[in-house]
């Protein structure tokens, strides 16, 4: 099973290209499922698809860079920082 990643708004619709938002993700490494806990089940996956909630902190480009140009399916590649208000 590959990866699949998918970039999401504040109503689970796709963003479109340039805009923030959450990233899901599944793959073979990834959790599917809280044992016993549907209530983290509900919160944590939306279409099958895990919720990082990762808000991508103190990570560098180039880190993400160099993981996507690892994908054989993945020519070229740009990672852009946007700054948030902290939470």
């Amino acid at each position: 099973m590959p990866y699949l990643f998918r970039l999401i708004d504040e109503s689970d619709n796709d963003c479109p290209p340039n805009t923030p938002g959450e990233i899901i993700v599944q793959g073979p490494i990834v959790t599917k499922v809280y044992h016993t806990n549907p209530e983290a089940n509900a919160e944590a996956f939306k279409d099958g698809l895990f919720c990082t909630d990762d808000k991508g902190l103190q990570v560098a480009p180039a880190e993400l860079e160099a993981v996507l140009l690892s994908h054989p399916h993945i020519l070229d590649e740009a990672v852009i920082g946007i700054y948030a208000e902290k939470e």
